[in-house]
């Protein structure tokens, strides 16, 4: 599919601003609107292994984007450490959650499955290993809490003075939640994500090769599939 000319992006808001309520459409400089393709159309079911991909890219290069601004926060000040803490761990949890959603099936990716063991063949087994790493911190400290004893925290005792000759327990909880990597982790993210990320370019353009549509034919084409019809095909 060829590249479309210079074109505008117009978002238009109903009610709420909600990703629900809004419609997006591409006008070319000459005046020329978009066609809107429904997604149990023909060339919508078509469409639906390509965009599968296509949402997983922008998931990806999402997190690389958060890693990116996490590295640049240089925690200095101060009278700001807190601040630029907060924002380093936000940051952290959003580039994780993002990276491994897109190692789990959603509503508009059931026709994509991301498998590792294809995306990291032949590469040093320490890629698996870190992409392994990343999933286990998703789904059992970010994004959920399954690990066992006490709910993703680390708690420690530690026996101090208590300033009057005695000894004393006192209890100390880390939770994971607001940790910070160090930098040769955020490096490793980095780069097991360059490896995901070419895995999935290589098949988005691969979905599109080929799609070669007809101006006469597009109003076939956005129309409910007849039975037998094809519905795209399934890629992993």
């Amino acid at each position: 599919m060829k590249d479309i000319p210079s074109m505008e992006f117009r978002t238009t808001y109903q009610g709420n601003v909600h990703p629900k309520d809004m419609t997006f459409e591409v006008v070319l400089k000459d005046g020329t609107k978009s066609v809107p393709i429904p997604t149990e159309s023909i060339l919508g079911l078509r469409l639906r292994p390509y965009l599968a991909w296509h949402s997983i890219s922008i998931d990806l290069e999402q997190s690389v984007e958060d890693l990116e601004v996490m590295r640049g926060i240089a925690i200095t000040n101060p009278d700001n450490e807190r601040h630029q803490i907060v924002c380093k761990a936000a940051l952290w949890k959003s580039a994780v959650v993002g990276y491994g959603k897109c190692f789990n099936k959603g509503a508009g990716r059931k026709s994509v499955m991301l498998d590792p063991g294809k995306i990291f063949k032949g590469l040093a087994s320490a890629s698996l290993l870190n992409h392994k790493e990343i999933i286990h911190e998703r789904s059992n400290y970010q994004a959920h809490a399954r690990v066992s004893g006490h709910e993703a925290s680390s708690v420690m005792a530690l026996v101090v003075d208590d300033g009057q000759g005695q000894k004393k327990v006192a209890i100390g909880i880390q939770g994971a939640r607001g940790t910070i990597p160090t930098a040769d982790r955020t490096d490793d993210f980095l780069r097991t994500l360059s490896f995901v990320r070419a895995y999935v370019a290589e098949n988005e353009r691969t979905e599109m090769e080929g799609l070669d549509i007809k101006p006469e034919q597009l109003p076939e084409l956005l129309k409910p599939p007849s039975n037998g019809a094809p519905k795209g095909r399934r890629s992993s």
